[in-house]
């Protein structure tokens, strides 16, 4: 009898601490921020920050070296837009023309930013269908 108006007695105060405790873990959980960003969505010092990104070529400066790219949003980090960006490796932008469709990955540093491995929409697909053995003809 004791035991059993014990356990009622402690029921109602152990299932108010649970959900106590329930509600103070999901009001402190937050969203992380990004890689090489505080909370504040500031960069911070001494970072590098990665990003895949897609676009359409709009122009290939003649320096052989610099793109104008009108690139998709980069979530965490700027809006779609149109701007020039730097090649790592030149060579990477042989072959390709305005209306070509890239995908590219964009490092940024707090001093520098370029781009490297380009693939244009023709490969990357014919990339993805031969890794698959479904085969692609060649672009002429």
């Amino acid at each position: 009898m004791f035991v059993r108006g014990f356990i009622r007695s402690v029921r109602l105060p152990l299932a108010v601490f649970f959900t106590g405790c329930l509600l103070l873990s999901v009001a402190s959980c937050q969203r992380a921020p990004a890689p090489g960003r505080s909370a504040t969505g500031v960069s911070q010092p001494g970072t590098q920050q990665v990003f895949q990104v897609k676009g359409v070529v709009k122009k290939l400066d003649a320096n052989g070296k610099t793109i104008e790219i009108r690139h998709e949003e980069i979530p965490d980090y700027m809006p779609a837009m149109t701007m020039p960006f730097e090649a790592k490796n030149p060579k990477e932008l042989s072959g390709l023309k305005p209306g070509d469709a890239v995908s590219f990955r964009l490092t940024v540093t707090e001093t520098d930013s370029w781009i490297d491995q380009l693939q244009s929409g023709f490969e990357s697909c014919r990339r993805w269908n031969q890794q698959r053995g479904l085969g692609f003809p060649d672009r002429n």
